[in-house]
């Protein structure tokens, strides 16, 4: 006797790397509060989504051609720690600085 299993499947949604590209979106360092450079992964996101991740270079990031809009930025640093800010981009580069406390 076999007996047939369903296996549920999941869709595995990547979300791009924008550190470099056409158009800069959004550039800025991230430090903790008492101003030290800190690496780590800094992911946007747009209505609830995941758009854009890149990661930090001596604390500076750069990411390119993003939508115009409400955007979240959270950075995770090396060590886990985390921090979110928002920014309304329209076309036009933003400086974002993160600063974990």
């Amino acid at each position: 006797i076999r007996t047939i299993v369903p296996v549920a499947t999941a869709t595995v949604s990547t979300v791009p790397d924008r550190s470099s590209g056409t158009t800069l979106a959004l550039q800025g360092r991230a430090s903790d509060s008492r101003g030290r450079i800190l690496d780590g992964t800094i992911t946007v996101s747009k209505d609830g989504r995941e758009i854009a991740r890149t990661t930090t270079s001596g604390g500076r990031y750069q990411l390119y051609d993003l939508p115009s809009g409400a955007l979240t930025l959270t950075f995770r640093s090396l060590s886990g720690a985390t921090t979110t800010s928002s920014a309304s981009y329209a076309g036009s580069t933003l400086t974002v600085n993160l600063s974990v406390p």
